[in-house]
């Protein structure tokens, strides 16, 4: 089995020191393989140790992921940043896909998160009235109410106290 999918299994089995054992003499091998950085910055950020999972992240991204696990590696390295404390950079990844093509539900909820931290509840409740209001069948009788409340938080936040 390739040393990933042994990964991936101890991670799902929250037993992160031992994929990271796995991995690491893999990638010291095979340094380019994107999806043992991704699993070696997850099994970083499900130990507890979100300062070791940033580069593995940002290598992975750089080398090139499908985009099911680009979409996840970028979520966790814009919570990981946010964890961090680095949140202006956190809202900017989060924002690239929570917006891009099809609204991204859990990179929108993230963001939200990342808003919050980074100082501006505003924004965050707006983009997750926004998400809620964007689902199939939102409660049109007060879908008005709760957009204009929505755009208000906005108008709010951009006027000062």
């Amino acid at each position: 089995m390739h040393p990933a999918a042994v990964a991936a299994a101890l991670i799902d089995e929250d037993r992160n020191d031992e994929a990271i054992a796995v991995l690491l003499p893999h990638l010291a091998g095979a340094p380019d393989d994107a999806e043992a950085l991704y699993l070696l910055g997850s099994a970083h950020d499900s130990a507890g140790r979100e300062a070791d999972a940033v580069e593995p992240y940002r290598r992975a991204l750089a080398i090139g992921l499908p985009e099911d696990r680009d979409v996840a590696c970028r979520i966790q390295l814009a919570s990981t940043l946010r964890n961090l404390g680095q949140t202006a950079e956190a809202v900017s990844i989060l924002r690239a896909v929570a917006g891009g093509g099809q609204r991204h539900r859990a990179a929108t909820m993230f963001l939200a998160l990342a808003l919050l931290s980074d100082g501006q509840p505003n924004v965050a409740v707006h983009e997750l009235l926004d998400l809620l209001l964007s689902d199939p069948g939102p409660p049109e009788a007060y879908a008005r109410s709760l957009r204009w409340y929505a755009d208000d938080l906005i108008g709010a936040a951009s006027e000062g106290p």
